[in-house]
């Protein structure tokens, strides 16, 4: 297969899953694309892309917001929504291929247990400014592809983003 010749856009930050460009879907007969979230699961866009480079040194283009810290050790940690001032998100090993989430709540008070306060923290609503992208990727893609459409939305939850909420 001959494919242009570009770095990939790294759409999914946590599993460094990239975009797959129309001209590949088209070279292996994909018949499927998804409608995807305004933010990814560490809170910021996919825009304004910038260059990034894995750990076995492959070339990437990560949105603006994606924010990282390498240790002493060449491990990689991100950051929620990019601040680096906060406890690390998740962490990708030296040579790691995808980022492993990190325990960030405090120890559970068995004696203390609040469902209403674990509901609040679990689960969200889309915001008017997601709904409108949503439906903007919807419109686009009914009006111009062939293809079947998914909804997108990460962790098979119908909108829920636990990591960033």
């Amino acid at each position: 297969m001959k494919a242009a010749d570009r770095l990939v856009k790294v759409h999914e930050p946590l599993q460094i899953l990239g975009w797959v460009e129309e001209d590949v879907l088209d070279a292996l007969g994909i018949d499927v694309v998804g409608i995807e979230l305004l933010n990814t699961f560490f809170g910021y866009q996919n825009d304004s892309w910038k260059p990034w480079q894995t750990g076995d040194g492959t070339e990437v283009l990560v949105g603006e917001g994606f924010t990282t810290k390498v240790d002493e050790h060449g491990d990689t940690f991100i950051y929620l929504d990019g601040d680096v001032n906060s406890q690390a998100t998740a962490k990708m090993p030296k040579c790691g291929f995808y980022f492993d989430l990190l325990v960030r709540q405090e120890p559970i008070d068995e004696n203390n247990l609040n469902p209403e306060e674990w509901l609040d923290g679990m689960y969200s609503e889309f915001t008017d400014e997601e709904l409108a992208h949503i439906e903007k990727q919807a419109d686009y893609l009914y009006n111009n592809t062939d293809r079947a459409i998914i909804g997108n939305f990460g962790q098979g939850g119908l909108g829920v983003q636990a990591v960033a909420h």
